[in-house]
């Protein structure tokens, strides 16, 4: 794999039970290989390795916008900063 990518996520929601729903939806396998860590303090980090950067890109915005309604309380859409 030549991409890697990391996304944070920080809140009370951030809980092993997050992790643990978030988890079955990662791929592991193909194109993209992704997993979720629960650390205490309520933080989840999800790394990913894919062939290019564009899967990685697709990847990391559908899991943000999973995460957003649960973390922030917010509707779910992707980062300005994935805009660019």
């Amino acid at each position: 794999r030549r991409v890697l990518g990391t996304l944070w996520a920080s809140g009370p929601a951030c809980d092993a039970r997050c992790a643990e729903a978030l988890a079955p939806l990662l791929p592991f396998g193909g194109r993209l290989r992704a997993g979720v860590t629960q650390f205490p303090g309520n933080l989840l980090l999800v790394r990913a390795l894919a062939d290019n950067m564009e899967v990685l890109r697709t990847a990391m915005i559908e899991w943000w916008t999973r995460l957003r309604p649960l973390v922030h309380n917010l509707p779910a859409r992707p980062l300005r900063l994935w805009a660019t």
